[in-house]
């Protein structure tokens, strides 16, 4: 293949790739572009950045041995060194995870989303949140907008006895009303931050009711499932890098989904994909990079399933990019 066929081929699959509602069906394109590519290059980069991405969901294992053909190449590399720390994340190698975290942020010392899953991992997963405060520090410092940043940089203040200053922080971040998560937290720290943090208030679906007439129980289930939503979106969108614009048409875009799809879709169980394929229509119509595992990853679900359901608001809808209705910003 020549090298004007190896462009084409990359321009080709990078621009499927940004619409691609399940993107596993690029790897065999990214394979192919992968072995026909200098190994160095940027097509060849781009294929392997794209192959780890893309397998982090269903196969973290695979996603890590990508993400580490890139570095053998480029040991610098700090999208590489992320890739590899969310994929030993989610294999349980917190240890590990923490090490690719703290390369990323090495090569990338600016970079606030690297401090904060460094800090977030040395807090919650190795119990070290003395080690991590500095990190999460940085994040905030940096990433000041971002209410999932403030909320792990208070647990960790907490955790450290700055209760004080993890209250103000928190206090700070919850100027726009808080979610279940941030009120479970905001207590936990009011008693002092014990080590028994009770997470039941977490759950992201109410307790079910059986109702005794049957229209009543389909009026009750389409209630719980809107409140479903509007819950799981909350707290899915203290996440993302959004700004508080982008949030509202997010509120805005799934109350009119919501509007038009119940009460057939989506179910009840499905609340939390639900709410990640709307952050993931605000992401499509703001043309903001993030990709549906990263999405998907922030309301702990799988990107198959945002992805179905992001085809049916697209549909609904009618999205596209740059649309008025859904975009934030003047």
């Amino acid at each position: 293949m020549t090298p004007a066929e190896i462009e084409r081929l990359r321009a080709r699959v990078e621009e499927t790739y940004k619409r691609a509602l399940d993107p596993a069906e690029l790897l065999p394109d990214l394979h192919r572009l992968e072995q026909c590519a200098t190994p160095g290059s940027e097509p060849w980069l781009f294929a392997l950045r794209a192959s780890s991405e893309v397998l982090l969901e269903r196969s973290p294992w695979r996603a890590s041995l990508t993400a580490r053909k890139i570095l053998s190449a480029v040991p610098s590399d700090d999208r590489a060194w992320a890739t590899l720390g969310l994929a030993q994340t989610l294999l349980g190698y917190y240890r590990f995870a923490a090490l690719a975290y703290k390369r990323a942020l090495d090569a990338a010392p600016r970079n606030p989303w690297y401090a904060h899953n460094l800090g977030h991992v040395l807090d919650v997963a190795l119990n070290d949140p003395k080690a991590a405060v500095k990190y999460l520090e940085f994040a905030y410092g940096s990433a000041r907008d971002s209410r999932e940043v403030a909320v792990s940089y208070a647990h960790a203040l907490a955790r450290v006895g700055s209760i004080a200053e993890a209250e103000g922080i928190l206090k700070e971040a919850s100027v726009d009303g808080m979610t279940r998560e941030m009120e479970s937290l905001a207590r936990w720290i009011k008693d002092g931050a014990p080590e028994n943090l009770d997470k039941s208030s977490a759950r992201p679906f109410p307790v079910r009711q059986t109702e005794s007439k049957p229209i009543k129980r389909r009026r009750d289930t389409a209630t719980k499932i809107k409140d479903s939503v509007q819950a799981s979106l909350e707290r899915g969108l203290v996440r993302l890098p959004f700004d508080d614009s982008q949030r509202d048409k997010a509120r805005i875009l799934a109350a009119d989904a919501l509007s038009l799809a119940l009460p057939h879709t989506p179910k009840e169980t499905d609340a939390r994909a639900y709410a990640a394929a709307v952050a993931s229509a605000i992401a499509f119509v703001n043309e903001l990079p993030l990709s549906s595992t990263e999405i998907a990853a922030s309301f702990r679900v799988s990107a198959a399933s945002v992805r179905g359901y992001f085809a049916e608001l697209r549909n609904q809808l009618a999205l596209q990019r740059a649309d008025a209705r859904y975009k934030g910003g003047a």
